[in-house]
């Protein structure tokens, strides 16, 4: 009994340590087109021929990291590599909602160009990815997915624009940004209810700042408020297509996202029956991009009774090293290379069931 109350105790302390430490695992396949919803075009019924994959991320404690080194298709990651220095752990959970809302949209946009649709793109401002703890953006209460409109009345279009006006200021000052303000549902939804306007007083950039990488701004340009921030659009879209994500961050499920609408819009089936996992960013432009987490997520989709895995081709040797022999895995660079491999294997080409406009 001694024994068994000293180990409990032992235990008890281990779960109270919490690490610098990450630790990713297989999550889940999910078909997405009865989570999709579309209207201003006509739809193919829902089915459940198309998946995204997710992986499960959480922070250790010491007997989590003891005890998940036992286990198979662990990912361990330091704190360093998930957030910038200066920027605390709890950011990460908007963080990744914020990448959910921007793979929707570039895969919405994606789908419908792809078929024929014209979507013209506006800038709409300069979105907060991540704030540094503390900072003069944090103590201004900026947050991450707030989009910056404008900077003392100037309009803001872009990341270096913000960067430029911030850096150029002498230190001190106090600048007024108007900022359209984020919120976050219990399920991760993103929303901007309402705008404020929002006053900065910079101060001297650190020397453990990383570089801006604008080039109208110099070693001279002193001033900085520990804001990271990146470009974010307005796209006059001519359908709208929504998919429900509830607690699913991250951009990787844009070509999933982007198939499955395709799926939906166009005639007869895009997979031609076969039942199909994808992951990979995905730009308006139809371009699949680089996702973390491939070596969890292989097992996860051959669980799921999948049959093809398309993944992004700089890390298909990553994917099939994980997916067992059964698994088809195809690695791709382009929304377009996706199709004629399913056209290749009896899917059909992508006709619209409603004529572009």
């Amino acid at each position: 009994l001694a024994v068994t109350a000293l180990l409990l105790v032992v235990v008890a302390v281990l779960q109270s340590i919490t690490l610098q430490w990450y630790a990713l695992t297989p999550g889940s396949a999910t078909p997405l087109s009865r989570s999709m919803t579309i209207s201003g075009a006509a739809q193919d019924k829902p089915n459940n021929s198309i998946s995204m994959v997710d992986v499960w991320v959480q922070q250790l404690t010491a007997w989590e990291w003891l005890t998940m080194h036992l286990r198979s298709h662990v990912e361990f990651l330091p704190a360093s590599w998930m957030v910038d220095p200066g920027v605390p752990a709890s950011e990460l959970d908007n963080q990744g909602y914020i990448d959910m809302d921007i793979s929707k949209q570039q895969a919405a946009v994606a789908a419908l160009r792809q078929i024929g649709w014209t979507v013209p793109r506006h800038p709409r401002g300069v979105q907060a990815y991540s704030v540094v703890v503390p900072s003069p953006a944090h103590r201004a209460h900026l947050g991450v997915g707030d989009v910056v409109t404008s900077v003392d009345g100037a309009r803001v279009t872009s990341t270096c624009q913000l960067i430029s006006s911030v850096a150029k200021a002498p230190v001190g000052s106090t600048l007024t940004f108007h900022v359209e303000k984020a919120h976050y549902s219990h399920a991760g939804a993103v929303t901007w209810p309402h705008s404020a306007n929002v006053t900065v007083r910079t101060i001297a950039r650190p020397a453990h700042s990383a570089p801006s990488g604008c080039s109208d701004v110099t070693k001279a340009d002193r001033s900085w408020i520990g804001l990271s921030v990146q470009n974010v659009y307005l796209y006059a879209m001519p359908v709208t297509i929504s998919v429900k994500t509830d607690q699913v961050g991250g951009p990787s499920s844009g070509l999933a996202m982007t198939l499955t609408a395709l799926d939906r819009l166009t005639k007869g089936s895009l997979t031609g029956g076969l039942k199909i996992a994808a992951t990979g960013t995905m730009d308006e432009n139809g371009n699949v991009g680089e996702i973390g987490g491939l070596a969890e997520k292989a097992p996860a989709v051959a669980a799921s009774g999948a049959t093809v895995f398309y993944v992004p081709a700089s890390q298909v040797k990553e994917a099939r090293a994980n997916a067992p022999a059964s698994l088809r895995v195809v690695g791709v660079k382009t929304l377009a290379q996706v199709l004629a491999d399913l056209r290749a294997h009896g899917g059909d080409r992508p006709v619209p069931l409603t004529a572009p406009r």
